[in-house]
């Protein structure tokens, strides 16, 4: 397998116990700390799938409410990660999903960086889809591999587009489907509006091999800002503190059945939630739920 597919290529195969579905990494900050985000948009695991369909048009209860369906290929949406996914097993494989708005050259290579391929990131090609701007990594190898970020909308969409032969085969469907993408309307609930304190374990590699928890304060207004408030981490005998974070701002909204909340530069939470009187229940693709308790 060529170089850049061995950095971006289905990370699951090292997973292949998991019930999950890949995505791109983690990014630094106390959202990131328990939203494990970009990893899960890459890896997927097929043979769970669901709401299938043949359809020239499908869609979802997610972010991405319709798009138009490549034409052979199989609809298979991962709920988990809200990722839409197109197959003919063996031979093609297309994701589609959602990315915080922001210009695509810029997140497409810190999409590239998080996945150890940034060294690809002056491949990267401006173009124009349909009259919108996107980024694009094309490599030619044993496979043919397609990254493409999509904008002019409230948020980016961004496309995995793989095949045996030739990627390019779907440029036709990529103008057709940038077209053809519907996303939900941005909704304020109410009743998600105010302060919330939360808190997390974490371990691993991603956090410097250091164990513990953190808490940290959250702020949802009205108007779809986030106020992240200080947040602490403990670790090890005595729960010894590491460390504060300090306040970052960000923006948040619901469409569809998914909370999206985003914190520049790289913060990104698009989870299933569920609103309780004294809290919100939220469940990010392959981590552990977590409990927005209202203050």
């Amino acid at each position: 397998m060529d170089e850049v597919s061995e950095a971006i290529k289905i990370t699951s195969i090292n997973h292949q116990n998991e019930d999950s579905v890949s995505c791109m990494n983690v990014f630094s900050g106390p959202l990131s700390r328990v939203v494990l985000v970009f990893r899960f948009l890459i890896r997927f695991l097929i043979a769970s799938a669901a709401l299938v369909s043949q359809a020239e048009t499908v869609t979802t209860p997610g972010a991405i409410t319709s798009i138009e369906a490549p034409s052979g290929l199989t609809f298979n949406y991962q709920a988990e990660m809200d990722a839409l996914q197109f197959f003919d097993e063996g031979v093609s494989q297309i994701t589609v999903s959602v990315l915080p708005s922001g210009e695509p050259r810029a997140l497409l290579s810190i999409l590239l960086k998080s996945l150890g391929a940034g060294s690809f990131s002056n491949q990267i090609q401006d173009e124009e889809i349909a009259g919108y701007s996107a980024a694009s990594l094309r490599v030619e190898g044993q496979s043919s591999d397609r990254i493409t970020l999509l904008t002019g909308r409230d948020l980016n969409v961004v496309f995995r587009i793989q095949d045996a032969t030739s990627s390019a085969r779907f440029d036709a469907w990529l103008e057709q489907a940038a077209e053809s993408i519907q996303l939900a309307q941005a909704q304020f609930p109410s009743e998600m509006v105010g302060n919330f304190r939360t808190g997390s374990q974490y371990s691993g590699p991603d956090y410097g091999g250091v164990s513990g928890y953190s808490e940290s304060s959250v702020f949802l207004s009205q108007q779809g800002e986030v106020v992240y408030g200080g947040y602490t981490s403990f670790s090890g005998p005595g729960a010894s503190v590491l460390g504060s974070g300090g306040a970052p701002n960000g923006a948040w909204q619901v469409r569809g059945n998914r909370l999206i909340v985003f914190s520049p530069p790289s913060d990104f939470l698009n989870a299933r939630f569920q609103v309780f009187r004294n809290g919100i229940e939220v469940y990010p693709a392959g981590g552990e739920t977590l409990l927005w308790v209202r203050q």
